[in-house]
């Protein structure tokens, strides 16, 4: 995990507090959300910690409602009290849950906006990149500065200012046996002693190296010479 996808208070930390000492566990949630509230990337994490949270008080609570009156109600009391307590804390975990998927694809969605506009547009002005995403210029600000600081858009700076600093990508290096064959026969080409050849077409004599293939320069008939 980069710097960038800390979270202020890690989830572990919240979660065991959930366990132990849950009114202060649910206190550092609210906490870390303050903390957040002006950090894109974290509020899907965030929503779903919600919902890890509610789920674990919710197991306790079941397992809480189970020991203490296991001897004292009947089954289908206790039953029923376990399927309320479920029920009235499933609807807020199942919330929350659906809240950070649709916020993390929503981002993610926007990440992909981003490296095409910045990428492949080579728009590097916040005010119009704001304008074609829809986003505000602080959001737009923040989720560059992200991006770059995770490595997604590694061609790019940002400073704080109205605009991006986008480095012009050097070109790739083929590597590959074709091309190293074709410089191979250039090379040989250029360094091979030519021939003299008659022309078929014409008869007019020119002079090329045996293996490479020409054309007659009086009237284009191909030359060859076998090497």
């Amino acid at each position: 995990m980069s710097v960038a996808d800390k979270p202020k208070i890690p989830s572990a930390i919240i979660i065991i507090t959930v366990i132990f000492f849950f009114p202060i566990g649910f206190l550092l949630l609210i906490l870390r959300f303050l903390l957040h509230s002006n950090v894109n990337h974290h509020r899907a994490k965030d929503y779903r910690l919600v919902g890890h949270s509610l789920l674990v008080l919710t197991l306790l609570l079941i397992l809480l409602l189970v020991v203490t009156n296991y001897d004292k109600t009947s089954m289908s009391s206790l039953s029923t009290s376990v399927i309320v307590t479920a029920i009235i804390f499933g609807i807020p975990i199942t919330a929350f849950y659906i809240l950070g998927g649709s916020r993390a694809s929503k981002m993610r969605t926007l990440y992909g906006r981003y490296r095409h506009l910045v990428t492949e547009q080579r728009i590097d002005s916040i005010a119009r990149i704001a304008e074609l995403t829809g986003e505000s210029e602080r959001n737009v600000r923040q989720d560059l500065s992200y991006l770059i600081a995770i490595g997604d858009l590694p061609a790019s700076m940002y400073e704080g200012s109205a605009y991006l600093t986008i480095l012009r990508p050097s070109p790739p290096f083929q590597d590959d046996r074709f091309a190293r064959e074709q410089v191979a026969a250039a090379q040989e080409a250029a360094t091979a002693p030519d021939q003299a050849i008659t022309c078929e077409g014409c008869g007019a004599t020119s002079r090329i190296v045996p293996g490479v293939r020409r054309q007659c320069q009086y009237c284009g008939k191909d030359l060859f010479i076998q090497a």
